[in-house]
């Protein structure tokens, strides 16, 4: 096959891989104000979406410590796009998730299970000990989530905490 050919092959592959990824409505629409490397990365969960760093409401400070989330226990508005400040203060590697119980649960098993590395994605952000950094998120859907530490034996000993996510007139 020439380069040219080669050339328009892969352009018709990437055309329709974006198309899918529009259309795929199980995921959410992908939002076209949403700037990333990766635009499957806009496509929302069953618990929201990345953020725009444009649209942040607030910040919440997150602190892992060994075996520990604090807060523990945090409550957001439906809509509400967060900017979350993750701070390891411990001496080992943490890696925190914002997800469903099941799909923190999910996530752990693979690690354990060898299926999966745990890496950045997108509701998760590995920080090393000592380090920070943040993970914007807007919070689309009402509801009780979760958020934890992917390391195997963290979460299994408590390295969890609860966001309630609140309708817009239940926070005010």
């Amino acid at each position: 096959m020439s380069a040219g050919w080669r050339s328009i092959s892969a352009c018709a592959v990437l055309a329709m891989m974006s198309g899918f990824a529009m259309a795929h409505g199980e995921h959410g629409p992908v939002d076209k104000n949403i700037r990333v490397e990766n635009p499957i990365e806009a496509v929302g969960t069953p618990f929201g979406r990345m953020g725009s760093s444009r649209e942040i409401s607030r910040t919440v400070e997150i602190e892992m410590a060994d075996h520990l989330i604090l807060p523990s226990d945090i409550s957001v508005a439906k809509g509400e796009t967060i900017r979350f400040l993750i701070r390891n203060t411990s001496s080992e590697a943490h890696v925190f998730m914002l997800g469903t119980s099941a799909d923190i649960d999910d996530r752990v098993s693979e690690v354990i299970s060898g299926e999966v590395t745990v890496e950045d994605g997108m509701s998760s952000r590995r920080v090393a000990p000592g380090r920070s950094i943040e993970l914007v998120w807007e919070f689309t859907i009402a509801g009780l989530f979760e958020m934890a530490c992917l390391v195997p034996r963290h979460s299994a000993s408590g390295a969890r905490g609860r966001i309630s996510v609140k309708p817009i007139t239940a926070i005010h």
